[in-house]
């Protein structure tokens, strides 16, 4: 029988910590998309507690060169020297 992950997570000691890189990391199920998970040694100040700060979000893909010249140049619809749209009606119906 095969164990079902769905809706599951596990955290590990970050063995690289440094600066403010997370204390744990580790991956989450939810709904069977797998997540990234991260997490922070944190000290309530009224009080000393201490909790679990987290965060999930997607997977980390390295970019390709592609992808880092196209986010070098970011695509504009408009050229910067077009003069702005000359269309401004007004629609009488809106109530704002």
């Amino acid at each position: 029988m095969q164990y079902d992950n769905t809706n599951t997570g596990v955290l590990f000691v970050n063995e690289e910590k440094s600066g403010k890189r997370p204390d744990y990391t580790g991956k989450i199920n939810v709904d069977g998309r797998e997540l990234e998970l991260a997490g922070w040694k944190r000290q309530k100040k009224s009080d000393g507690k201490t909790f679990l700060s987290l965060k999930v979000q997607e997977p980390y893909q390295k970019k390709s060169s592609e992808e880092y010249q196209d986010a070098a140049q970011p695509s504009r619809p408009h050229s910067v020297n077009s003069p702005p749209s000359q269309s401004s009606e007004i629609d009488d119906e809106s109530p704002f």
